[in-house]
């Protein structure tokens, strides 16, 4: 038998890294939150943060996080499939009115 030998390597905190381009403070909160990762009410990590330096090219932010226009990522597309279809069964579920903490507890 074969076993494979995985090595976790942790990640660095947001605070530890530079924000890789010029951001208005608005934006450098944006990537702030995106790099952190998603938190419950308690400030348990719930979904771990994108890798700083993963924003461009081929399968970068443009396809995954930002779309080419709002709503269109398919970030969005799969987690608002997932909780509409899966764990509400409510096809016209909106995730402006979820809370996340209940939507955590019911995945």
């Amino acid at each position: 038998m074969i076993r494979a030998n995985v090595t976790s390597i942790p990640r660095q905190s947001f605070a530890s890294k530079p924000i890789p381009i010029p951001a208005s403070p608005t934006a450098a909160t944006a990537l702030k939150k995106l790099y952190e990762g998603a938190h419950d009410s308690k400030g348990k990590q719930i979904f771990p943060g994108f890798v700083p330096g993963a924003e461009e090219g081929e399968g970068g932010w443009d396809l995954w996080i930002t779309g080419n226009e709002p709503g269109k990522a398919l970030l969005f597309a799969f987690g608002s499939g997932f909780f509409g279809n899966m764990v509400y069964a409510q096809a016209d579920w909106d995730y402006k009115k979820a809370k996340l903490d209940e939507a955590v507890d019911c995945s």
